[in-house]
């Protein structure tokens, strides 16, 4: 087994690393050339409109849903299948009906099969914005009493109370927005490029004010990607803080630039463990499995798909199959991490471990 000099003699997580990048004198570069991927929203369909636009993706369901002449389509993703191509190129035509006459029909990976009725209604549901009003004040009242059971817990209460942290710009205040929110902030305390708990109000959580996450920067701070090495600095941080976060059980569930965020130094720190919910196109395709669970494996998943946000300063398009777009520094840790099998991913160990071969190879790390 391949030693990681990143992790102390005696632990499981990780420690910092010497590096010779001073990613903070690279902020100020001018922004170079960014790189930019085909985008199928610009691809008008052979037959004259753009299909693409019509597509509803669920990247919890790892579906997508299409009505298009009066028939609806449901589409399960799995990489280089039918259902991929149909979801991500205007250029491939929807299969022909299984069943004259059927209203609906399904592209399980290869598969074509028809849908029944009951399975029409059921998927065309989330369609109508008639459903998304009829579900919010159920959804809003949830989790009003998630959020008021995580600020009576033992937990919340058992941290000290700092006056004045609301309007102290040192601070970032957030309603808890579960019990396992509050557990797993605890939990995290002391791990290197994760967000850090310092305590509360009376009814927020108090964490250390961290920055802009790479998802604003894309638009507001491009700069910021201009130097690679900057770049690299940042993959090193998060699978540091995966690493770390994984080996106390913690599973983050939204690997996503959301979710990052560059401190004043320059360096990357992941921040947001509610575990309650998936931006979408970093999910990984077993999401649409029945009893599927979110582990370690599909918070990998996540992982590759940040690192194409990086290398491309962009946000993945769900579905999208990232293996056939991998490229950079990153591309066989990329693919690794992105494979349809779970069980074929890198743990995060492996990830760091494969990351600071990389950085050595730039002379980034000693």
């Amino acid at each position: 087994m391949t030693t990681d000099p990143s992790l102390a003699e005696g632990t499981s997580e990780p420690t910092e690393a010497t590096r010779t990048t001073d990613p903070k004198a690279a902020a100020a570069a001018q922004p170079a050339n960014e790189q930019r991927t085909t985008d199928p929203e610009a691809a008008p369909h052979p037959s004259g409109p753009t299909r693409w636009h019509h597509w509803h993706r669920d990247a919890s369901a790892g579906h997508a849903v299409l009505q298009h002449d009066g028939v609806l389509y449901q589409a399960v993703w799995a990489p280089h299948t039918l259902a991929d191509r149909v979801i991500n190129d205007n250029g491939v035509p929807l299969p022909s009906l299984p069943v004259p006459g059927a209203r609906g029909v399904k592209i399980d990976g290869d598969a074509v099969s028809a849908l029944s009725d009951d399975e029409v209604a059921r998927l065309a549901a989330p369609l109508s914005e008639a459903y998304w009003d009829a579900l919010g004040p159920e959804h809003d009242a949830e989790d009003a009493a998630r959020t008021a059971q995580a600020q009576a817990s033992a937990a919340f209460l058992s941290l000290p109370v700092i006056d004045g942290a609301e309007s102290n710009a040192a601070y970032h205040a957030k309603v808890p927005r579960s019990e396992l929110e509050v557990a797993q902030l605890l939990a995290a305390r002391g791990l290197p490029h994760v967000v850090q708990l310092l305590g509360r109000t009376s009814t927020q959580l108090l964490t250390a004010h961290a920055g802009t996450s790479l998802t604003d920067a894309f638009f507001g701070a491009p700069h910021l990607f201009a130097d690679a090495a900057v770049r690299r600095s940042w993959v090193y941080d998060v699978a540091r803080a995966v690493c770390g976060l994984h080996a106390r059980g913690i599973v983050h569930r939204d690997l996503s630039t959301n979710n990052v965020v560059v401190d004043g130094h320059g360096r990357a720190v992941l921040v947001d463990l509610e575990s309650d919910g998936t931006t979408g196109g970093y999910g990984p395709p077993e999401m649409s499995r029945p009893g599927f669970v979110f582990d370690m494996p599909a918070d990998m998943f996540g992982f590759g798909m940040l690192l194409w946000s990086v290398q491309c300063k962009n946000m993945p398009r769900a579905f999208t199959s990232a293996t056939m777009a991998c490229e950079g520094d990153f591309a066989a840790l990329m693919r690794r991490c992105t494979t349809f099998k779970p069980e074929d991913r890198p743990t995060a160990h492996e990830a760091v471990v494969e990351v600071e071969r990389v950085l050595r190879a730039f002379g980034e790390l000693e």
